[in-house]
């Protein structure tokens, strides 16, 4: 039985426009504690909504759609909301969200502020405080922070008073949207070594959302790669990264600079499709450089390699 069971999520936004499907039809599993999904793709790709959909904090103008997620085996996208809350938000899948360091209260000390959901779900103040100290000290904040304002903290010491808030019910899958995308390198890596040390030591799985593929790389065991919605490539991180099959993965691995070799760093023209009126055919033919005929067709996600799966009908011309 799988950890998290994602199983056909879809995602749509009402707009003026007309009904825009975020997330189209996508499925995944994370199998075990401890193990890593990076999900990879364009800004507008989905994969907020995708994370979004999973922890059930969509927009007023969203909604799920269709789909299930299963979260050791109970399914969980259909529970009333003060269940789900009471239940699944924090205790058994907990998110750090993009632009994070955002979210904290500026009048509000910190320590109160990670301490607040305890506190709600009846827990004494002295034991909170205590469960407070120990989880800032857990992701490397110096003694102290708790007692201090968030305009007292560095950018990397607000991210990790994030992490350590979304640890505060120990939740077997932590979901992280671009965790460290207004960080500067030093830091990013302060992080990111903090969330392998959480993921070896306290086997907490990750659902890992970012567009930086050397990142991904650095954390996750498998990694899916997204487009206009829809689930583009998905394997282990060394057979995406190594072996990618689908044009679009291979246009974004191309797009990385390299150490050594002559070969300049390539760049993939146009645009995504409007969500509004998606393509009939490939929604990725318009920008594709071997796109052909059959690309008029939708392509499946087939399975064309053990544990490895893309959405291209040169990857499986059958």
């Amino acid at each position: 039985m799988s950890l998290l069971r994602v199983e056909d999520l879809i995602v749509e936004y009402s707009t003026s426009g007309g009904p825009v499907r975020a997330v189209d039809g996508v499925s995944f599993t994370i199998d075990s504690p401890g193990e890593a999904l990076g999900i990879i793709g364009e800004s507008g790709s989905g994969k907020s909504s995708l994370a979004n959909g999973v922890m059930r904090v969509l927009a007023r103008n969203a909604r799920m759609a269709g789909g299930r997620v299963l979260l050791d085996g109970r399914d969980v996208s259909g529970l009333p909301e003060e269940t789900f809350r009471r239940e699944v938000r924090w205790k058994g899948i907990a998110m750090v969200f993009q632009g994070a360091m955002q979210a904290l209260n500026p009048v509000i000390r910190v320590g109160d502020q990670v301490a607040e959901r305890l506190r709600y779900d009846g827990l004494a103040k002295a034991a909170a405080t205590t469960r407070v100290v120990g989880l800032l000290d857990r992701v490397g904040l110096p003694r102290g922070t708790a007692d201090r304002y968030p305009h007292e903290l560095s950018g990397g010491m607000k991210q990790r008073v994030m992490i350590a808030m979304a640890l505060t019910h120990d939740p077997s899958l932590l979901i992280l949207d671009e965790p460290t995308s207004a960080l500067d390198v030093s830091i990013q890596a302060q992080i990111m070594n903090l969330l392998k040390e959480l993921k070896r030591e306290r086997g907490i799985a990750m659902l890992f959302i970012t567009h930086d593929l050397a990142l991904a790389s650095d954390l996750c065991d498998r990694i899916a790669v997204v487009y206009a919605g829809q689930l583009r490539e998905l394997g282990s991180a060394e057979l995406v990264l190594g072996a990618a099959a689908d044009p679009y993965t291979q246009r974004l691995l191309a797009s990385i600079p390299r150490l050594h070799g002559d070969t300049p760093p390539g760049f993939l023209a146009g645009s995504p499709p409007d969500l509004r009126t998606p393509p009939t055919g490939c929604r990725f033919a318009a920008r594709c450089p071997v796109v052909f005929e059959r690309c008029a067709e939708p392509p499946p996600l087939t399975e064309i390699a053990a544990a490895h799966l893309a959405r291209c009908w040169r990857a499986n011309p059958a």
